[in-house]
C-alpha cells in the first residue's frame, strides 16, 4: 500500500482495486472506478468546473479529498453539483457518503454495486435477507487475503461479522 498515515483511505482504495476482477460489468480503468468514490484535487481547484469535464462524476455522490492519497488534507461529498463539506476524517466522510445514498434515496451505481453492498453486509449490517452472492464471494476473497488484521484503521468502521 501508499505511505499514508490514512490507513483507512488506503483501504477503501484496496477495495475499490479488488472489486473490479470480482465482478466485471465493464471494462473501466481502475483511476475511473477509484474516482467514482474518492476524488483527489488540489486546494485551489474548482471541483464543480472537474464535474463538467468528467460527467461520470455526476452519477453519484462522492468524496472530494483535497490533497493526495499519501496526503489527505480534508474531505468534502459532491452530491447532484453541491458540495456538502466532510471534515478531515476519511472514517467520517465515508460513512457520511455512505449514508448520503440512504438519506437521498440514490441508488448504488451498478459498477459499484458489489463494493456497496459489502459494507450494508458485512460494515454497517444494513442488508434486508440474505447476502447476495457476489458480496459473499468477495468476503471470502477479502478474509482469505488476511486484509482485515487492518482494524487498527478504526474499530468501528471494520467491524465486521464473520
Amino acid at each position: 500500500m501508499s505511505d499514508t498515515d490514512d490507513e483507512c483511505l488506503q483501504l477503501l482504495v484496496l477495495l475499490l482495486r479488488l472489486i473490479p476482477f470480482l465482478k466485471k460489468i465493464r471494462v473501466v480503468s481502475q483511476k475511473s472506478i477509484i474516482e467514482r468514490v474518492v476524488y483527489f484535487i488540489k486546494a485551489n481547484d474548482d471541483i464543480l468546473s472537474i464535474i463538467e469535464e468528467k460527467p461520470h462524476l455526476k452519477e453519484s455522490p462522492f468524496l472530494c479529498c483535497v490533497g493526495s492519497l499519501k496526503n489527505p488534507v480534508c474531505f468534502n461529498i459532491v452530491c447532484e453539483g453541491e458540495v456538502i463539506s466532510s471534515g478531515t476524517s476519511s472514517i467520517t466522510a465515508f460513512k457520511n457518503l455512505y449514508a448520503s445514498f440512504h438519506m437521498f434515496r440514490i441508488k448504488y451505481p451498478q459498477l459499484l454495486s458489489t463494493f456497496y453492498y459489502f459494507f450494508d453486509s458485512y460494515v454497517f449490517n444494513v442488508h434486508s435477507g440474505k447476502v447476495r452472492p457476489s458480496v459473499a464471494d468477495f468476503f471470502r476473497f477479502f478474509h482469505a487475503a488476511k486484509f482485515i488484521a487492518a482494524k487498527s484503521c478504526s474499530p468501528n468502521l471494520l467491524n465486521i461479522k464473520k
